[in-house]
């Protein structure tokens, strides 16, 4: 980690104490958001030209209108995850940590790149995985219409320009703390890990 990394707001505002989330909650929430800065540094180094999105929501359409449709529907059922959008009613299906997309003259970005990264002690190889086989099947049903799939980072829609089609080229990679099997190491250990987010929020 480098001094810049503290020098993005929202980590800062967690180093700092001043997000409203409990200290043991800032712990984890920090040691992610560090990864995922540094991991997209290093992707758009690694690909020139490319775009890196982080943090990319994925959601399905419902056939629902709304929540209180899908609630008379669904008695008794939790609604997490349920978002309304000018469209209708989407239920989120995941996320996708870090995606590397190609962007070309008159058409929609491709999909070169995806990668799921964890970094808690008791997170593993195999449910890392797992992600990126839900997910390649999520975009697959999108580019073949079985199913309506939006695309957001954050509060933006970005469906409309990407090339859902493909992913089915895309690499993909898990990664993870040193020694765990991942695809990609990111060079420690999740207890090193672990001691230096804590570090960072005690001084």
């Amino acid at each position: 980690m480098c001094s810049s990394d503290l020098d993005d707001p929202e980590i800062r505002r967690l180093v700092e104490g001043a997000t409203g989330v409990s200290a043991g909650e800032r712990v984890p929430i920090l040691r992610d958001k560090l990864v995922a800065r540094i991991l997209k540094i290093e992707s758009e180094q690694a690909h020139p030209g490319a775009e890196v999105f982080d943090g990319v929501k994925v959601y399905e359409k419902l056939p629902e209108a709304n929540v209180d449709e899908w609630k008379v529907k669904n008695p008794g059922k939790r609604s997490d995850g349920l978002v309304e959008r000018t469209d209708g009613l989407y239920v989120q299906r995941g996320e996708i940590d870090m995606l590397v997309v190609e962007r070309s003259p008159g058409g929609n970005a491709k999909i070169i790149a995806r990668e799921e990264i964890k970094t808690g002690a008791r997170d593993s190889n195999a449910s890392a995985r797992a992600q990126l086989d839900g997910q390649s099947g999520l975009l697959l049903a999108g580019a073949t219409g079985k199913k309506v799939i939006r695309l957001e980072m954050g509060t933006r829609d970005i469906t409309s320009q990407i090339d859902l089609a493909s992913d089915a080229a895309a690499s993909k990679s898990t990664r993870g703390p040193a020694g765990k099997g991942f695809d990609k190491s990111l060079g420690i250990s999740a207890t090193d890990l672990e001691a230096l987010c804590r570090q960072l929020l005690t001084e």
